[in-house]
């Protein structure tokens, strides 16, 4: 785990910005910082704000639009894309500012949530990272998914693939394999 870089002048509270999250308890705010210094073509980075004291912090996430985040609802937890002059997905946690790289080799695509993890679709793989250990790890599949979603009553994932968009697997998260595979009719 490695403390992830500041900006300068965190604490002057300025030009907190859409998309916005709420931490599950309500207790910061996560939000996009737009900052006119960055070196072009990126601007901004990811800015939270404790709603009781309005301290600030920031990540620096510069980028070409708004940064890729996402606030879990398990807990202080956000998945963030870092660039600068690589791409690099971390899962940040906001109570002890930390960082933990998750070796994801592009900016993450879809992703969703289950039982204390995030399962993550990204250039074609499947990953599942639990949000305890913040360590994430590749799934091996026999297809490269571009969509996922999660049917919550069944505990399965919903993932389409990038060759056969007609096709859809249901993937049992436990036993991590597809368990079931249907063919969508085609017009």
């Amino acid at each position: 785990r490695r403390r992830p870089p500041r900006c300068e002048g965190a604490e002057q509270r300025e030009g907190v910005g859409a998309p916005l999250a709420f931490t599950a308890d309500g207790s910061t705010l996560v939000g996009v910082r737009e900052d006119a210094s960055a070196p072009a073509p990126w601007s901004g980075g990811l800015v939270t704000v404790d709603v009781e004291t309005l301290a600030t912090d920031v990540l620096d996430v510069f980028r070409r639009d708004a940064p890729p985040f996402f606030v879990t609802s398990e807990g202080h937890w956000v998945l963030a894309t870092l660039v600068d002059s690589t791409i690099e997905t971390v899962l940040y946690d906001l109570e002890s500012g930390e960082a933990s790289p998750l070796g994801l080799d592009a900016r993450f695509g879809q992703l969703v949530t289950r039982r204390g993890e995030l399962w993550i679709v990204a250039s074609g793989q499947l990953h599942r990272v639990p949000l305890a250990s913040g360590l994430g790890s590749h799934v091996p599949l026999t297809f490269a998914p571009l969509s996922l979603n999660i049917l919550p009553r069944h505990d399965r994932l919903v993932l389409d693939d990038i060759d056969d968009r007609a096709t859809l697997r249901f993937f049992d998260p436990e036993a991590e394999r597809v368990t079931l595979t249907a063919t969508l009719s085609t017009p």
